[in-house]
């Protein structure tokens, strides 16, 4: 849990509130003590560190208590201890210390060693949010969004959205942009999406630059097909890992659009995506080996790869791990599970899979029949992908 939380600590958000923010009372050199304590936080002296600062906390040092909490939160073995770094952000906090109450929010969103207290979550994101503190701002939109510490509110999602997207906020734009998109609580408005999808992007989110890749190769109503800027910002987004990314650019390989057709080039992007285990480069994966496209054929490794896309709800894969139990391929001829595999597909429409699994059980002994019967049950509780 609390590996979670020292990813939500960057450098750079310790080293602007390092500056002291003292209580009224406090004496003189409470800058000096605590600045001396920073210094030895920075060198990993964390015995000096709490030294200098314990006192300063006991005295309503709200930096001084906000560290505290820091340090309880984020190191490891025995200095370890969510309560106690709890109470003393709460302690800061409870002075207006806009970070300590946008880490409770954070804390509590995720749950601090149990369940999520979204009620808490979103009571300390308020705070720090009406304070104007973009990532507070994201995060108390998300729960509105979902509706995870009250009933779904999409109008103060985008309220929120919307505040920390005007300080640049990618991941608050991103979200907007597609609210704009699908008319979630939103009156449609593909201008303004793609307005936020634009900046957003222009800010490193790979998913806005994928989506706008999307867009581009589609096209709409209102913007025309343009490969060309499609294909740069699938680039731009695979280019920062973006799994969907990369299974776009295969497909572009593939296939020869907006470039030359590269089998191999294929096969490596299919690869990276499969690694993040999307799913549809996963299939794509199990058709190059089955076809020994831009790799050495391989059955056995193409329906391994079907087998792992299909137990995750892809239809196209679970066609064709039917053709292969059909066929004896790549794995051992079995028409009661090829029956199964064509049934789920049956299920997902996938063209042919009906006329495949109708073919089959004519062919079946009598006994087989209730076995790929009770089977395809089976596979279709299991396999079937949500919508």
């Amino acid at each position: 849990m609390h590996d979670l939380l020292k990813l939500k600590i960057l450098p750079a958000v310790l080293l602007f509130f390092s500056c002291t923010t003292q209580a009224v009372d406090e004496p003189v050199n409470s800058t000096s003590e605590y600045d001396r304590g920073f210094t030895a936080y920075q060198h990993q002296d964390i015995a000096t560190a709490l030294m200098l600062w314990f006192p300063l906390a006991e005295k309503g040092h709200a930096q001084a208590q906000f560290m505290l909490g820091i340090l309880y939160s984020q190191q490891d073995g025995d200095r370890f201890n969510m309560q106690r770094a709890i109470q003393w952000y709460e302690k800061a906090a409870s002075q207006n210390h806009l970070a300590a109450q946008g880490m409770l929010g954070r804390i509590y969103l995720s749950g601090p060693e149990t369940k999520p207290d979204f009620k808490l979550a979103a009571k300390w994101l308020t705070e720090a949010a009406r304070q104007g503190e973009p990532d507070s701002q994201y995060l108390l939109g998300r729960i509105y969004h979902l509706g995870q510490e009250t009933k779904k509110n999409t109008g103060k999602a985008a309220y929120w959205y919307s505040q920390a997207a005007e300080q640049d906020h990618n991941l608050a734009q991103y979200t907007l942009a597609l609210m704009y998109l699908n008319g979630d609580g939103r009156k449609k408005d593909l201008e303004k999406a793609m307005e936020l999808l634009q900046q957003s992007a222009s800010l490193g989110n790979s998913s806005a630059q994928f989506k706008l890749g999307e867009i581009y190769r589609d096209g709409t109503k209102n913007i025309p097909v343009d490969l060309a800027r499609a294909y740069s910002f699938f680039q731009q987004s695979a280019a920062l890992h973006n799994p969907d990314a990369e299974n776009a650019l295969g497909n572009f390989y593939m296939t020869g659009t907006q470039t030359a057709q590269d089998y191999k080039q294929a096969f490596d992007w299919y690869e990276k995506a499969a690694r993040q285990n999307q799913i549809d480069a996963v299939h794509n994966l199990g058709t190059l080996y089955a076809s020994g496209h831009g790799t050495a054929k391989n059955l056995q490794l193409a329906t391994q790869y079907f087998a792992r896309a299909a137990q995750q709800g892809h239809g196209l894969a679970q066609m064709d791990l039917g053709v292969a139990y059909y066929t004896g391929k790549g794995v051992k001829e079995d028409s009661v599970v090829a029956y199964a595999w064509f049934s789920v597909a049956a299920g997902q429409d996938v063209p042919n899979a009906k006329k495949n699994k109708t073919a089959i059980y004519a062919r079946l002994l009598a006994e087989d029949k209730r076995r790929a019967t009770d089977l395809a049950a089976e596979y279709s509780k299991k396999y079937v992908r949500l919508k």
